[in-house]
């Protein structure tokens, strides 16, 4: 019996604290997740347990300048585009 790759990836966001007080976002959701609105909710969740459990954090993502499905997704959570390298 075959499996297909696609069932073993799992998706997952994931947060690291700096000693600065920056909160360093990293999602990663594969494209059988994509358009369903999980990304939004993950991330939104996470940003939610963050700001009850730190407080002043400067939240922070990279994302690659072509991924246009990111971008859209922090801009709908109130992220603010500020230095590209």
């Amino acid at each position: 019996m075959e499996h297909s790759l696609e069932l073993f990836l799992v998706p997952f966001v994931q947060a690291t604290i700096t000693i600065d007080n920056s909160a360093m976002l990293v999602y990663v959701f594969f494209p059988n997740f994509w358009g369903k609105g999980y990304a939004l909710e993950a991330v939104k969740c996470m940003i939610n347990y963050l700001v009850e459990t730190y407080q002043n954090l400067d939240f922070r993502a990279d994302v690659d300048v072509e991924n246009h499905r990111s971008i859209a997704l922090l801009h709908n959570l109130g992220f603010v585009r500020s230095t590209f390298f």
